[in-house]
């Protein structure tokens, strides 16, 4: 999570020379001459002696160094699922049924349709009924006790110094709070939640949603900030008040999105969204059939003539189940796809596997899926992704359509290099571009180059064959000169041909070209 750290100074005696001479020193080192002076200042503002003078505020009960943190960019106000699914308090039977199935936490629990859970063994429709009605409970109650959070000394959330307003929390939960007597949110947090929910028993509504609002920020009710934040607030709010102020006009957004992302999708993950909508509709029966199609499967879809022949039915008829489906399910309600397609679209051109396994990675998908699959189900909902999946020399990758022509320009920038010094790297490639380009954009380009070969262990220098490459000539002629020669010395000789001027040249790049070029030359040149 990003943090901020800054020194808090809650008590400044006049006469701090006298008490607390050795403090005194200290900052008398660094310039600084006024506890006021370090009162809200981040540690590289007192250079080498951080630790010394927050060891010295602390004995001297004077303040301390204190950490604060942020919620991530990407907060969502689902973190309180990753608790238990104990505290549901589900009988022996179901519990011991989700625990054989490897389902720990309340997360993992929603994750599952009632498709999967009645597929786990012995867990029947009673047990079913059961989990469902306590999860029904869970989210009308507006969740779970908080979970268990270690806090470092030192350390706090900085939302917990702010407004109701500078969070983001609607007016009229405001509104209920303040009137209850609940000023801020270090106010809310520090009561217990049955004291809160007493104050909304007029808006059930509101209730429910608050537990959500807050767990955007990492703050959940019943979980107040540490002692040492309370004891000093005024304090720590005037410490951090710059961080607060260039804050404050992304956290209302925060929860804006965050809440609004949690809301239009219920599913954990992308197959559980698509093949949720067919089963929404009653069409279970028809979901092998757009698995087939779509290639939800793991495959790369397939026509709906290869759909009929594998399902036994006609062409007419698996258009009309597609078409069915889709009416129903229009791209605007996948979350999910939207997410997964601007996930790809951000990080192409690259590797299809690579970025089938971030997807998964990043928690957008289950199991891995084909590209090929995502892009003709965007294109079935009408999405267009703007990048496509393509096969260069047996080689799968993403990329959009400017990408290919950014790939050719390397590729032919490569083999210009070589042909004109012999050999080249990644770093030269890249300069002779015309737009500037990622590692990452290079690495992929030299994957497509059947014909290379690297030359050092970073792959950075490489050879390509060409119809002209000066080295190969220059060393031809060096070794026909001299009968036996040292790398250093050929290396020197290849170097005075005027087509090598302003080339360099690595002795460990040279010896391994010189082992590829005159692989029977071994002899003469002591590689």
């Amino acid at each position: 999570m990003p943090t901020v750290s800054r020194f808090v100074i809650w008590e400044r005696p006049p006469d701090f020379r006298k008490t607390h001479p050795k403090l005194a020193s200290v900052l008398g080192e660094v310039g600084i001459e006024s506890l006021d002076r370090v009162h809200g200042r981040e540690p590289s503002f007192l250079g080498r002696d951080v630790s010394e003078i927050e060891r010295l505020l602390v004995s001297s009960s004077l303040g301390m160094l204190a950490h604060a943190w942020w919620p991530p960019g990407e907060a969502t106000p689902d973190c309180i699922l990753d608790q238990s699914v104990e505290v549901l308090e589900l009988n022996a039977r179901s519990s011991t049924c989700l625990s054989n199935a490897g389902i720990r936490t309340i997360r993992d629990l929603l994750r599952q349709s009632d498709y999967d859970l009645l597929h786990i063994k012995n867990l029947g429709r009673k047990s079913l009924r059961e989990i469902r009605e306590k999860l029904a409970i869970f989210q009308c109650e507006g969740g779970l006790p908080p979970p268990e959070i270690h806090i470092e000394p030192g350390w706090f959330p900085l939302a917990a110094l702010l407004s109701f307003e500078a969070l983001g929390i609607p007016t009229k939960t405001t509104r209920i709070l303040r009137q209850a007597g609940v000023d801020d949110v270090h106010d809310l947090l520090i009561r217990s939640p049955s004291e809160i929910q007493e104050a909304f028993l007029s808006d059930s509504r509101a209730w429910r949603k608050l537990p959500a609002q807050l767990a955007c920020f990492r703050l959940f009710l019943g979980t107040p900030p540490p002692s040492f934040v309370t004891a000093y607030l005024q304090s720590f709010r005037s410490a951090f008040r710059g961080d607060i102020e260039s804050a404050l006009p992304h956290l209302g957004r925060t929860l804006s999105v965050a809440l609004t992302r949690s809301q239009r999708s219920t599913a954990a993950y992308l197959e559980g969204e698509l093949e949720f909508s067919v089963r929404e509709e009653g069409r279970e029966r028809h979901l092998p059939i757009i698995r087939k199609l779509l290639g939800w499967d793991g495959g790369t879809g397939t026509t709906f003539e290869g759909a009929a022949r594998e399902f036994g039915l006609t062409r007419e008829r698996v258009r009309q189940i597609a078409r069915a489906w889709i009416s129903r399910f229009a791209g605007e309600k996948a979350v999910l796809l939207h997410r997964a397609i601007r996930f790809i679209a951000r990080r192409a051109p690259a590797m299809a596997n690579e970025l089938e396994a971030a997807l998964v990675h990043e928690g957008i998908m289950r199991t891995p899926l084909r590209l090929e699959s995502l892009w003709a189900t965007a294109c079935w909902f009408d999405i267009n992704p703007c990048w496509a999946v393509h096969q260069w020399n047996g080689v799968r990758f993403v990329a959009k359509t400017t990408d290919l022509e950014a790939i050719r320009n390397f590729h032919v920038e490569a083999r210009r290099g070589v042909s004109r010094f012999g050999v080249t790297n990644k770093a030269y490639v890249m300069a002779g571009l015309p737009v500037e380009a990622s590692a990452g954009f290079a690495d992929l380009c030299c994957s497509l180059l059947e014909d290379l070969h690297w030359l050092d262990d970073q792959h950075e220098w490489f050879w390509l064959p060409t119809a002209r490459n000066p080295i190969e000539k220059r060393l031809a002629k060096v070794l026909r000169a001299v009968p036996q020669v040292s790398i250093e010395v050929a290396r020197a000789g290849v170097l005075r041909d005027r087509h090598m001027d302003g080339a360099d040249l690595p002795v460990e790049v040279f010896r391994s070209l010189c082992g590829l070029l005159c692989p029977g030359a071994t002899s003469k040149v002591r590689i």
